[in-house]
């Protein structure tokens, strides 16, 4: 996808703050490394799980979503490993990752997984 494609469609998707979206330079500066990440996200679901399938994780995996996102996809990753599986609903579509409180919440989940490791 071409760079003006790849903002319209991002913009569209209405998941980034408007100090971003409404900033020429901080897109300038994030766009690419959104692409980046997404690029990494599409690897994950298409080429790694036909490998972890074979040879799960042997680590705790927890899945953030909306209460909106289909309960098959949710459940799939927990094929994915050999750990603990917990799976995180959020009320609101992608967005509720846009909402403070459940910023927090998340924030919150991570650093408990991570003390949990150590």
């Amino acid at each position: 996808m071409n760079e003006a494609d790849f903002t319209k469609a991002v913009l569209e998707l209405n998941f980034l703050p408007l100090t971003i979206t409404t900033n020429p330079e901080m897109l300038k500066v994030y766009l690419p490394a959104l692409r980046a990440d997404l690029t990494v996200v599409d690897q994950i679901i298409y080429d790694l799980p036909q490998r972890l399938l074979q040879e799960p994780l042997n680590c705790p995996l927890s899945v953030f979503v909306s209460i909106e996102d289909n309960e098959y996809d949710q459940e799939a990753w927990k094929q994915l490993t050999q750990g603990l599986f917990n799976v995180n609903k959020f009320v609101g579509a992608h967005s509720y990752m846009k909402d403070p409180h459940n910023q927090k919440i998340i924030c919150d989940l991570i650093n408990a997984d991570a003390a949990a490791l150590q």
